[in-house]
């Protein structure tokens, strides 16, 4: 034995692999922890800005609803309201009810619904319910507020532009109707608002490399009702939630994206708002010839009724060309007809075989090819569900019409 045997201890061979391999192990486990933390933190904060608080009473004080047909009972408040009433009930026939909110006392954004005698209104960041009982449900002024029905959304929106959504928070009169949905949790982790009706919210759903987007219909219990894809080439997902667009109606979702001159992929699809099923979809090159020549086009979609689908085309270079109506066939998918409009509605509803939309607060009811601005001035907002539903602005309040 020499000395160096004798003083020196035995050495495993293994064991500065073990070491690499248990430093490996500490390493990837502060990562994973890292990462689980950093991601509750952020989902925390995001649901945070959508939490909603318990119903709490209302002062409803100086808020009057009538029948329809006693609306002379508010022309103190209102001398334009018989007025406005009569045309819009040329257009879409006698409406049930007509509602007067003072200015000082709410601003709705709009009527998400009315039925019986009760009203729910929606506002920047609440949830009013007045009928013989008069509460309030608010969301963080950050949050929000989209939809119709009974059940409402609160979303955080991190980019307006975009459409991009972090967090969801079903709402009703009574606060919180389900728990809060991360939307990075799911199978495609990027989520973009594009509307929301009767208690459902359509998103656009894209993974990080813009590849594969989806439509998804989202229920008020937070499950999701279906998926089904998207024609659309492959880009940034921030460009594509700001490129498509689509309208809920009430058994169908029409959608549609920007699209270049030649694209003969699918450029508008009708979804059947069931299970999701595309009934048609046609392509740019069948929207060429209606439009003025561009290198690029944009495509919005505005509504859709039971007799047809609407979208707004216009070159996308510029914004002061005029902007071409489409009226799709919901049955076929056939072009039935266009028409021009000066600038791509706020807001729109399909009423029978009419168009209705607003620009710049002005009423316009587009047919058959002619659109014509009707007089009605200060709508606030307008959709069409059940039935036809207008907010009117006035100089001292709200005027709230219901069909």
């Amino acid at each position: 034995m020499t000395p160096s045997d004798a003083t020196e201890p035995h050495r495993d061979p293994m064991a500065s692999d073990r070491r690499v391999l248990i430093i490996g192990l500490v390493a990837m486990l502060l990562f994973v922890t890292v990462g689980v933390t950093s991601a509750s933190v952020f989902t925390a904060s995001a649901c945070r800005d959508v939490a909603a608080t318990d119903a709490v009473a209302f002062d409803a004080a100086g808020i009057t609803a009538v029948a329809a047909g006693n609306i002379d009972d508010l022309a103190d408040v209102d001398p334009l309201a018989a007025d406005d009433l009569a045309t819009l009930e040329t257009l879409a026939g006698p409406a049930t009810a007509a509602m007067w909110l003072p200015a000082e006392r709410y601003q709705p954004h709009a009527l998400a619904s009315h039925d019986a005698g009760r009203w729910l209104l929606r506002g920047a960041s609440s949830i009013v319910e007045l009928v013989e009982r008069a509460n309030q449900v608010t969301v963080p002024v950050d949050a929000t507020l989209v939809g119709s029905g009974d059940t409402l959304f609160a979303v955080a929106l991190t980019n307006l532009l975009t459409g991009q959504v972090d967090a969801v928070q079903p709402v009703t009169v009574d606060g919180a109707a389900a728990g809060c949905i991360d939307t990075a949790l799911a199978r495609v982790p990027l989520a973009f608002y594009l509307d929301a009706s009767d208690g459902q919210m359509v998103l656009l759903r894209v993974d990080e490399a813009g590849q594969q987007p989806e439509i998804e219909l989202l229920n008020a219990d937070g499950t999701i009702a279906w998926r089904s894809p998207v024609t659309s080439p492959v880009g940034p997902p921030g460009v594509l939630g700001e490129r498509i667009t689509a309208a809920a109606g009430g058994t169908t979702i029409v959608a549609g994206r920007r699209f270049v001159a030649g694209d003969d992929a699918g450029v508008v699809a009708l979804y059947d708002r069931h299970d999701g099923a595309i009934r048609w979809e046609f392509s740019g090159t069948k929207l060429m010839p209606l439009v003025t020549p561009s290198a690029a086009y944009r495509t919005t979609a505005l509504a859709v009724g039971d007799a047809h689908a609407y979208v707004a085309l216009a070159p996308d270079d510029t914004a002061d060309d005029d902007v071409t109506v489409v009226a799709i066939s919901v049955d076929s998918g056939e072009i039935e007809w266009t028409a021009t409009l000066p600038a791509v509605p706020t807001w729109a509803a399909a009423v029978d075989t009419t168009l209705l939309a607003s620009l710049d607060g002005q009423l316009w009811t587009i047919a058959d090819g002619v659109a014509t601005a009707v007089g009605v001035s200060g709508v606030r907002h307008l959709t069409y569900t059940d039935g036809l539903q207008v907010l009117l602005d006035r100089q001292h309040g709200t005027l709230a019409l219901s069909w």
